[in-house]
């Protein structure tokens, strides 16, 4: 019996649909027609990036994500027809700055119909404003952001494992560092609202104490707030991201590329991504070949480890997006657990060391 890998089965679904078009593209022909011609052309230049080396994959992996979002456009956009990237380069003039502090910016034309922005509106997500560093992008982008293992700008913000809960008249959220090996531990300062748009203003971060419980990896605060007479389901809604797709199995807090921007969709902030990497490829190679080039530089093997994931996680969010979720119902924790004071921990010590085995050092009520 032959077995289909995810992003195998992914692709074969999101083939299927050329013949059972989704939304307007299965109700109106021109759209129609536009749909099934971009998906076509998003296979080809995705397997032609899985060809190519390093140097070059960056360009086809880009434009294979460009005409699935054209695709996209075509079944659940306002108007079928895109007009440019709506993304561009933040050109300094200084040729030292390094790979990850180049900037994109968001081009946005008059009317919205640039790809970047026609997309966005057709995920119902928004798109960034102004700039922001290859840095800030990458580490902010579900499925890439732990690869990223070069020494980490305090102002670049990863998203966040986290568990919804409601405890003593409150709601909220514990939140949990996704990288196996963090690089840099995310301060409870930094759960704010500028940078993880999803926290509300009014919210009380406290490192002590959390909702729910994920095993090996680190916590890193608990957000909580008073729901002001809101339902805990409607006022926890919509603040994570999910995905039923293999990229990351639970949900996330995503974090912003800039502070004047909101967070974007995963397949956005991929999409932000691969067109930095394609532009700097393009219009920059000598710096891009000697970026991926593992004795002169440590960025070598996170890009080539982002390029070798990358064909898979687009195909994942590609389908997420042609075949979208009904909402469902959150699962909302109603215990927490809080962190022993010293005290408490060497008297846990103590009985511990008596009874020679091992246990939890949480409480949980």
């Amino acid at each position: 019996m032959t077995s289909l890998t995810p992003a195998q089965a992914y692709r074969l679904d999101i083939r299927k649909t050329r013949a059972v078009k989704p939304g307007r593209a299965g109700e109106d022909p021109e759209r129609g027609v536009l749909y099934s011609a971009a998906l076509r052309q998003f296979e080809d230049l995705l397997t032609s990036s899985e060809a190519a080396g390093h140097a070059g994959r960056p360009v086809p992996l880009f434009y294979a994500l460009s005409q699935a979002g054209r695709a996209l456009v075509a079944a659940f956009g306002d108007t079928p027809i895109v007009n440019g990237h709506g993304l561009g380069e933040h050109r300094s003039g200084d040729a030292t700055v390094g790979l990850l502090d180049r900037r994109i910016r968001r081009v946005a034309t008059k009317h919205g119909d640039d790809a970047f922005g026609a997309v966005a509106a057709a995920l119902g997500s928004p798109a960034f404003t102004g700039s922001a560093s290859l840095g800030s992008i990458w580490t902010s982008t579900p499925g890439a952001s732990d690869l990223l293992d070069h020494d980490l700008d305090s102002s670049w913000c990863p998203p966040l494992l986290a568990c919804l809960g409601v405890h003593d008249k409150r709601v909220g959220m514990s939140l949990y560092s996704t990288a196996r090996r963090p690089r840099r531990s995310v301060d409870p300062k930094e759960i704010s609202g500028s940078r993880y748009p999803r926290v509300p203003d009014a919210a009380s971060i406290d490192d002590s104490w959390g909702f729910g419980h994920f095993e090996n990896v680190k916590h890193v605060a608990t957000a909580s707030w008073d729901p002001a007479g809101n339902q805990v389901e409607d006022e926890l809604r919509g603040r994570l991201s999910r995905t039923r797709g293999d990229l990351y199995d639970d949900a996330l807090l995503l974090s912003s590329v800039n502070e004047d921007s909101d967070a974007m969709h995963p397949l956005m902030s991929w999409w932000a991504l691969l067109f930095a990497l394609s532009i700097f490829a393009r219009y920059h190679p000598t710096l891009w070949v000697s970026s991926l080039d593992p004795d002169r530089s440590r960025l070598a093997v996170p890009i080539q480890a982002l390029l070798d994931v990358a064909p898979d996680a687009v195909a994942a969010l590609v389908w997420e997006a042609v075949f979208p979720e009904k909402p469902k119902s959150l699962p909302i924790l109603t215990s927490y657990w809080s962190r022993l004071s010293a005290e408490e921990l060497a008297e846990f010590d103590r009985v511990r060391s008596k009874r020679g085995d091992d246990f939890c050092a949480l409480r949980t009520t």
